[in-house]
């Protein structure tokens, strides 16, 4: 009895009614901020640490850990930032990158509000003021990063901040992971003993193409999920990058390096650098950009509950998100497809009487695109998506689609019409390619110097091929960026013009995929603009085309996409990994129609066939008419392998043994992923089918069943 008077006498003097159950952290020092029926959230007023008590399973998870005192690893700065909720870096003078965190180097100064608490941090030696507002919501905690003084600074410039960089890490005596959104999805198991692998990070949306790049890794996978996660013991959360995400970055790092703890952040780029060569190529300098984020920088976490404390729930969560504040839907069209994409023509070198020329060589005309699909319904294969690049004037290499012109040497304007009666005679899908960001030509009243990004030393901004096997860029082949600012006018006069196509489905690959900055001085452009004109135009062409298809598309792009194809099954492989996930399928299954990479690109059929049962995920194949020999010295020359000859027989193969699984999963959405033994996956979806899959080469017991190595068992639902 006294013990419960104790606690309604405390609950008096801080104003809040607090029952029993909601026990404060462990340390004394918190008081509690704002609760509900969920979350209570505590903060220790002196040194800015918050915690979050989860009421389902009387968890608490901390800002920093509550052990920090006992870490001897931990050596100077970063003994500092065990106790600090920022790490900012910044230019001094000389233009060096230095590091400091909020615990060694900024006064706090904290202030309570209905449901919230905020602490500003006062770098007084750099004259930078930044603060932390974290709010209580109904399911999770809201983060903002609030930029109060962070301009004119004199010689000192703010480049990017790291938020909350121990919010639930991991210790060396606990067993969990990290999840990082690295292509499908990753791990991190806490403790694996990676120390000598670096750091994870990356930025949200791949890097920015208006930062110059002299080389490209190949496999690198690019974030399209703006989240992260920890699973810790039996409780887990998902963070979810909100406002500013396309100007963030996401960070892991494991235990044993220089901490004893596993952790996982997000940290947001303030000002963007790049380092520059001039024709001495001994000589590098730097160039740094104008301010990049002007709204407040939002992350939310959001505990799970105990039942749903893993990767599946986060995917789960993240659904939720969508649907419910980004206005993702149900889909209404499950069904097995077959997607191909049809290459129509290329540009390339040829020397005329001695005279070289570009010249445009068909490589699918519109009627060899019928023949190719009439060969394809021939094999049983009914429900095909066809996406067709390259079918304006002078192919993927003309100018911006605005006035549409069929390209001649693919049949004009009356071929293009029969393959459209075609395949609406025959249930077809046809999604002609509309590129309305890169600007490969000038016209059309669009020009190269007024229309284009400029990257931060106000050059022109060039993208390039690269030498997949040198890693290095190809000059000789090279286009711009359309500046931001000008695609709500592209877009405009796309859509009218599209009109005359007759269809009411388009394939836009570049603005669901491809963010950068417009680093011009006058009317630029941040991530964040380009983000949202982006948004803007899927939104108008939605009106004209309400069929969109998307490859591998960003997270922001997922709710105009009825098909999103290539959607990568694998991560970058990074060292500090250690297990890939199809995260981004489970978050996609039962919402967009999803395939896998081209299926004709140097990878093994049945592979390609687990994996599709896997993740559930339809068949891609990327095709042409012509022979592979007319691709030789051009910039498609990676297309080695798209003679659709060479492939029909795997498709129907294919096709026809995901025709066994997929209609049992329909439309459901998947309700849990794991691995219950090495080199198995479970599968199992809310219509009570389960799906295993065994990439052993020898049989195994599962479940009380047996699994033919190299093959799946799909166990289906009452």
């Amino acid at each position: 009895m006294k013990k419960i008077i104790c606690i309604l006498i405390a609950a008096l003097l801080i104003g809040v009614c607090v029952p029993a159950t909601a026990m404060p952290p462990v340390d004394g020092s918190f008081t509690l901020v704002a609760q509900n029926d969920q979350l209570a959230l505590y903060a220790n007023r002196e040194n800015g640490e918050v915690a979050l008590y989860v009421k389902d399973g009387s968890y608490t998870w901390y800002s920093n850990p509550v052990d920090k005192d006992s870490d001897a690893r931990a050596m100077a700065d970063m003994k500092d930032l065990l106790y600090s909720q920022l790490q900012i870096s910044y230019k001094d003078a000389s233009k060096n990158t230095l590091t400091v965190n909020s615990h060694a180097s900024s006064t706090i100064k904290s202030s309570v509000d209905q449901g919230s608490v905020t602490f500003t941090y006062t770098f007084e030696n750099l004259g930078i003021v930044l603060s932390l507002k974290h709010t209580l919501e109904e399911d999770y905690l809201k983060t903002e990063l609030l930029f109060d003084k962070t301009d004119d600074l004199g010689d000192i410039e703010l480049m990017s901040a790291g938020v909350m960089p121990f919010f639930g890490a991991g210790g060396t005596q606990e067993d969990g992971y990290l999840f990082i959104p690295d292509g499908s999805g990753a791990l991190i198991r806490f403790n694996n003993n990676r120390t000598s692998a670096r750091d994870y990070e990356e930025d949200v949306y791949g890097s920015d193409p208006s930062l110059t790049r002299y080389s490209e890794n190949s496999t690198k996978q690019r974030i399209t999920l703006p989240v992260f996660g920890v699973k810790k013991g039996d409780h887990a959360f998902l963070a979810v990058i909100g406002q500013g995400q396309a100007a963030a970055s996401v960070r892991a790092s494991v235990s044993g390096r220089s901490t004893d703890y596993n952790t996982v952040f997000s940290k947001v780029k303030y000002k963007y650098e790049e380092s520059l060569m001039t024709d001495r190529t001994d000589y590098v300098y730097q160039v740094v950009s104008g301010r990049t984020v002007y709204e407040p920088y939002e992350v939310r976490y959001y505990p799970l509950p105990v039942a749903q404390a893993d990767y599946s729930g986060m995917a789960r969560r993240y659904q939720q998100y969508l649907e419910e504040e980004k206005g993702l839907t149900r889909q209404s069209d499950a069904k097995q497809y077959l997607y191909l994409e049809l290459l129509g023509g290329v540009i390339k070198d040829e020397n005329i009487l001695g005279v070289p020329v570009k010249s445009f060589v068909p490589m699918t005309t519109f009627s060899q695109a019928e023949e190719i699909l009439g060969a394809v319904r021939e094999r049983g294969m009914k429900d095909v998506i066809v996406k067709y690049d390259g079918w304006t004037k002078n192919g993927e290499r003309g100018k911006l689609p605005t006035k549409i012109k069929y390209e001649k040497k693919l049949g004009g304007e009356k071929d293009f019409g029969e393959l459209v009666t075609f395949v609406q005679e025959n249930g077809i899908g046809l999604y002609p390619n509309a590129d309305l960001l890169n600007l490969y030509k000038a016209g059309n009243g669009f020009s190269k110097f007024s229309d284009t990004a400029k990257s931060i030393n106000q050059s022109a901004v060039y993208q390039f091929r690269y030498d997949l096997a040198l890693k290095f860029s190809i000059t000789d082949s090279r286009w711009q960026l359309l500046k931001p600012g000008s695609l709500p006018e592209v877009t405009g006069q796309f859509a009218q013009s599209y009109q005359k196509t007759g269809l009411a489905s388009v394939a836009l690959d570049s603005l669901g995929s491809l963010v950068y900055s417009d680093f011009r001085k006058e009317n630029g452009s941040t991530r964040t603009q380009s983000m949202d004109k982006s948004i803007e135009a899927l939104g108008t062409l939605q009106e004209t085309a309400d069929q969109i298809l998307l490859a591998n598309a960003n997270a922001y792009a997922l709710p105009y996409a009825r098909h999103n194809i290539a959607v990568p099954y694998s991560s970058s492989k990074f060292d500090i990994a250690d297990e890939e996930i199809p995260f981004v399928q489970m978050v996609l299954h039962g919402y967009t129609n999803h395939s896998l990479p081209f299926a004709n690109f140097g990878r093994d059929e049945t592979e390609i066939l687990l994996q599709a049962v896997e993740t559930g995920s339809n068949i891609a194949f990327s095709w042409f008419y012509e022979p592979n020999s007319e691709l030789i010295e051009t910039e498609y020359s990676y297309l080695y392998s798209g003679d659709y000859r060479n492939w029909l027989d795997t498709a129907e193969r294919l096709y026809q043994k995901l025709n066994e699984v997929l209609p049992l999963i329909g439309d459901s959405r998947m309700l849990s992923h794991d691995r219950p033994m090495s080199g198995v996956s479970r599968v199992a979806y809310e219509n009570g089918t389960v799906v295993y899959v065994n990439y052993n080469e020898s049989d195994v017991a599962c479940d009380g069943l047996t699994i033919q190595g190299r093959g799946y068992s799909v166990q289906r639902g009452l």
